[in-house]
């Protein structure tokens, strides 16, 4: 019964926010009398773009995410910190490098752009690959199993993609083909003349179509709501306690891939091989991957993975049935080398505290509460931290 209304729960919430997201692309639609700006103020030549701050922002709630299923797991969430010191930009650099590599004929006459990152243009399998390769290294060195990493960032990685989207909204760019929907989307018709390098190897009659058109698809809110869907999905998998490792990445990975590659359909994007983009081919091969982990998940026994933050000790992730003893926990961070000092730490980020928005200071102030660690044990218990009366 508890479980039943968990789920109702879940689904009422994630119906709520799908309407919200509906609701809130009809109340800031552009139109030709109300353009969308990309700019959300600009001091002298520095301008701040709504790009930028979404894929910025969108770092909290994922963060928040995975530390929440790591402490469902029992696995010590400072490897989420860890992990996202090194995640964040490597996933942003080849993010960039495959968009740019995709658009080389217009990249290889200005090459200077692309550095130009807060103008847009950004590849979601290059996500996927800085993601996966940081989690690779991190693996290595903490001696985390990938695979349950990979499930750790899965749910994460896809809700920083129903945020960011939004962000192709306020670009303009990543659109569909012309549409009279109802909910079609007004495009501005620089935004639309931008397409010329891209629709060049069109027949002249679709290409005068797209060019000559006004109102087009709006595919970001389409795979916004998509991933907000796959995002309650995977929660809900998460929840599980004998759940075996790689599971969720490839649930992930072949979903996401599924609807990409219809929405591939809809999106202005020449074909590369055959009738096929480049984009619905990343997403076969993508669905090949995810296949390959889920057949090999499969053969893996499953692992009571819940266990307490504070258990310490070395050994697997999880007891044996039937074990009498507490379940042990991964290692706790490797090396004192990733972490400042608790004191130099606090006094960091108490001083930049005042000077960020409100929505950061909750996790300036988990930061400033996590708990030291030593080189070669679990963090220390608070118990220890207070001083002797």
């Amino acid at each position: 019964m508890r479980t039943k209304k968990a789920l109702a729960l879940q689904i009422l919430v994630t119906l709520l926010v799908v309407v919200f997201l509906v609701v809130l692309y009809f109340l800031i639609r552009p139109s030709p009398n109300n353009p969308v700006n990309a700019v959300i103020f600009a001091i002298g030549s520095i301008a701040v773009h709504w790009y930028g701050l979404l894929i910025a922002l969108s770092f909290i709630p994922c963060i928040y995410t995975a530390v929440w299923i790591a402490k469902n797991w029992g696995i010590n969430p400072d490897h989420i910190y860890n992990l996202a010191i090194l995640a964040a930009p490597l996933a942003v650099i080849f993010a960039r490098l495959f968009y740019c590599a995709l658009n080389w004929g217009y990249f290889s006459l200005h090459p200077v752009e692309i550095l130009y990152i807060w103008m847009g243009g950004l590849s979601l399998y290059g996500v996927i690959f800085g993601g996966v390769l940081a989690c690779l290294i991190y693996a290595a060195v903490s001696k985390i199993p990938v695979l349950r990493i990979l499930d750790l960032g899965a749910p994460a990685l896809i809700l920083g993609q129903a945020i960011g989207r939004w962000g192709n909204f306020f670009n303009q760019e990543l659109f569909g083909y012309p549409t009279d929907l109802p909910w079609k989307m007004w495009v501005n018709p620089d935004a639309v003349q931008a397409l010329q390098n891209q629709v060049h190897s069109f027949p002249p009659e679709t290409r005068q179509w797209i060019l000559g058109s006004q109102y087009f698809h709006p595919t970001f809110l389409y795979e916004s709501i998509a991933n907000v869907l796959l995002f309650s999905l995977l929660i809900w998998v998460a929840r599980r306690k004998d759940l075996r490792r790689g599971v969720i990445i490839s649930l992930y990975l072949i979903i996401y891939s599924v609807y990409r590659f219809l929405e591939e359909f809809v999106r202005i994007e020449p074909a590369s091989v055959g009738p096929l983009s480049w984009g619905q081919i990343g997403a076969l091969a993508t669905i090949l991957v995810g296949v390959l982990i889920l057949l090999y998940s499969n053969r893996l026994k499953p692992q009571v993975v819940a266990a307490p933050v504070g258990a310490t000790g070395a050994g697997k992730l999880a007891m044996p049935a039937g074990s009498a003893q507490s379940p042990v926990v991964l290692p706790a961070v490797v090396s004192l080398r990733w972490q400042l000092p608790l004191s130099s730490r606090r006094f960091l980020l108490s001083s930049l505290s005042p000077l960020l928005p409100l929505s950061l200071r909750p996790l300036l102030r988990r930061l400033r509460s996590l708990r030291p660690t030593t080189r070669n044990s679990s963090p220390l218990p608070r118990a220890a931290l207070r001083s002797p009366r």
